[in-house]
């Protein structure tokens, strides 16, 4: 497992946004490919202001040896979030996991872009 002060660490020195996978202690940037071409966070772990840290304890609890961790500046709350992310090969999966999850947007690695969801309708029917 990662030690908490390395991740933030991490996040300090990558302020425009980071997607990577912490396996074994080890850091490696999360690249696009055909099956991980989608991010979408899943649960905040820490929040980092200017002046003091937000540890979500019982989020931290879920990290184990490999895992995807995402982090990027929330501006509305004016500090950066560290959050467990899921990447996902599908945009439309993405889409609704990001809807599922109350997410504002998911982001496409291959295109580095933000793909805002309030904009989209799920053009999925459920029976």
């Amino acid at each position: 497992m990662i030690k908490i002060n390395r991740l933030i660490r991490y996040a300090k020195s990558h302020k425009e946004g980071f997607s990577i996978n912490v396996k074994n202690d080890k850091i490696r940037k999360i690249k696009a490919t055909k099956n991980k071409r989608y991010i979408v966070a899943g649960l905040t772990l820490i929040e980092i202001y200017e002046d003091h840290y937000f540890f979500y304890s019982q989020n931290l609890k879920l990290l184990n040896f490999n895992n995807n961790i995402g982090g990027y500046y929330n501006e509305k709350l004016k500090c950066y979030q560290i959050e467990l992310i899921l990447v996902l090969r599908y945009k439309l999966d993405a889409m609704e996991t990001g809807k599922r999850y109350n997410q504002i947007s998911i982001y496409d690695l291959l295109e580095e872009r933000e793909i805002v969801l309030n904009d989209i309708i799920s053009p999925r029917v459920y029976k």
